[in-house]
């Protein structure tokens, strides 16, 4: 998909996907903290292409508003300080964006993307009542920051190809020429980035994964003959390799979804979880990348 016209493309989704749930609730109109010129993409001309694919009213209260009055306002309702602290997903569109895009361009780079992907994301939501919520479960997973590179480490530039031209250390590779069939199976793998955003994104989403691997695992723990040390060591070969294939994709955005496949195999009268292959699908992909585990 086209650089430039991602964050369009991406705004239309969203509003599909709102209109998708308005319908739904019976509201009569979506709304947005859209501001003309707050950021490069977001001008009248863009607004009004991504605006197009949906029929229903879209209200934009600060749409007139400057950067220092919508500041203003998120002071007095008491939301600055913890909105300030959010920093921004540099993964959509590094580098120059269309701020005049063509309704024909950004449709024709739309086709790429699976008709069924929004409406299926629209249908998975969660809801989350701040009342009855556990705040745990909203702590920052598992973290696996560095501050040192480990002699024989292997170093995968996820920057654009012109930082990385003017710079990088010594032995490392731009994520542009990884080849995933190449990767070594004994060095310690670091992906790095100007902001910190995008190597993380293979580990938050192996964090939902061990979820749901334990869910499964504790399901089967209720039967009799269970082998739980031979299952985890099983997912823990899987999660390094399927790890190590999400870094090294060449696609810097988290995964829209990631499938295991397992089979529950019994040995010496004791039952353990076998994978078989991962199917990881990306929200700009049509269709999914598979790896045999």
């Amino acid at each position: 998909m086209k650089k430039e016209l991602r964050q369009v493309i991406l705004r239309r989704a969203m509003y599909r996907a709102a209109e998708i749930i308005a319908r739904e609730v019976q509201a009569s109109a979506i709304v947005t903290g859209e501001s003309l010129g707050q950021v490069s993409s977001q001008t009248l001309w863009n607004i009004a292409v991504a605006e197009e694919i949906v029929r229903i009213p879209i209200l934009r209260p600060l749409i007139g508003l400057d950067k220092e009055e919508i500041i203003n306002l998120a002071r007095k309702i008491g939301t600055y300080e913890l909105s300030s602290k959010v920093r921004e997903y540099c993964a959509i569109a590094r580098g120059k964006v269309a701020t005049r895009a063509k309704l024909s361009d950004v449709k024709m780079e739309e086709k790429k993307i699976s008709s069924d992907v929004i409406e299926d994301a629209a249908k998975k939501r969660e809801i989350y009542n701040v009342f009855e919520i556990n705040p745990i479960d909203f702590l920052p997973v598992e973290n696996v920051a560095i501050n040192f590179i480990p002699s024989e480490a292997l170093l995968i530039d996820l920057r654009e190809r012109e930082d990385f031209e003017k710079w990088h250390p010594p032995n490392a590779i731009h994520i542009e020429d990884l080849k995933i069939d190449s990767l070594p199976k004994d060095r310690v793998i670091i992906a790095y980035c100007d902001s910190g955003i995008l190597s993380p994104s293979a580990r938050s989403a192996m964090y939902n994964l061990r979820k749901a691997f334990y869910a499964v695992l504790g399901r089967l723990s209720k039967e009799k003959g269970v082998d739980k040390e031979k299952s985890i060591s099983e997912w823990k070969n899987a999660a390094g390799k399927l790890v190590e294939f999400l870094n090294a994709s060449g696609i810097s955005e988290a995964p829209t979804k990631i499938v295991l496949f397992y089979n529950i195999i019994e040995e010496d009268g004791l039952k353990y979880l076998k994978f078989e292959k991962a199917e990881v699908l990306y929200f700009e992909l049509e269709g999914v990348k598979e790896l045999k585990l």
